[in-house]
């Protein structure tokens, strides 16, 4: 399902201009100083490509997809993240 979702994504945003996208290092930068948000969270989508999330322990979080022409772009934020247990 997220590959479909990011597929789209990246499909009709033809780079859309309302994005913020940049270099991830900045980006991570920006996160960490402004919303304490680290990266937890890497993946793969069935198109190849890379998916993050970052969060803070305040529950903020964010959705970043690592563009092919290699741009970092945020595609979702929110609040309210928690980490669930998983049963082993």
């Amino acid at each position: 399902m997220l590959g479909h979702v990011t597929s789209l994504f990246l499909g009709a945003m033809g780079y859309a201009q309302d994005l913020h996208c940049g270099d991830r290092t900045q980006l991570i930068l920006k996160l960490m100083q402004d919303y304490r948000e680290v990266p937890i969270v890497e993946m793969v989508d069935r198109m190849g490509n890379l998916v993050e999330v970052t969060a803070s322990e305040s529950g903020s979080w964010t959705l970043l997809i690592h563009a092919p022409d290699g741009r970092v772009c945020v595609l979702q934020t929110g609040t309210g993240f928690q980490e669930l247990n998983q049963a082993g």
